[in-house]
This record gives structure tokens, C-alpha cells and sequence, in this order.
């Protein structure tokens, strides 16, 4: 399955076994950049500008 690594133990060191811990750890991880929304209507190629609202202190 692309995007997961089945065995994270491969790498230890030739012990014998009844003194080696192994930890299997199975991870899932994308292979794209997940898309987050902001909520603004933004096009490709275009920046969404963040406008402040106004504040007494520096108006």
C-alpha cells in the first residue's frame, strides 16, 4: 500500500532475540498536501488578503 511502512524493525542490530526489543510501528501518512480552507472565495494563483478589523487603540 503506497504511503505506509509495514515494518520500522528491519534496521536492528543481529542480538539475540531474548535480549532485543522491537517496536512494529505502522504509519499512514499522505503522499499530498491536504487542502485547508479558510473560508475565503480565493482562485488559484491568487492571495487572500486579511483585512484587520478596526480597533480604538490605533484608530
Amino acid at each position: 500500500m503506497r504511503g505506509v511502512n509495514d515494518e520500522d524493525a528491519t534496521d536492528a542490530s543481529p542480538l539475540p532475540t531474548a535480549f532485543t526489543a522491537r517496536n512494529v510501528m505502522l504509519y499512514e501518512l499522505p503522499f499530498d498536501r491536504p487542502v485547508i480552507a479558510t473560508g475565503d472565495d480565493v482562485t488559484d494563483g491568487e492571495n487572500a488578503v486579511q483585512e484587520l478589523p478596526p480597533s480604538v487603540e490605533y484608530s
